[in-house]
C-alpha cells in the first residue's frame, strides 16, 4: 500500500482521482527512483 495521507489513498472499485495534476495514480508504469511504488 503507498505511503500517503488517508484523505489520498485511492478507493478499491472506485475511480481514482488525479492527486496531482499531471499525474495518475495508481497504477504508474513502473517504481520511479526514490519515489514509494503504487500496489
Amino acid at each position: 500500500m503507498p505511503i500517503m495521507p488517508p484523505h489520498l489513498l485511492p478507493i478499491p472499485g472506485a475511480p481514482s482521482p488525479q492527486l496531482v495534476p499531471g499525474v495518475r495514480p495508481p497504477i504508474l508504469p513502473r517504481p520511479l527512483p526514490g519515489a514509494p511504488a503504487y500496489v
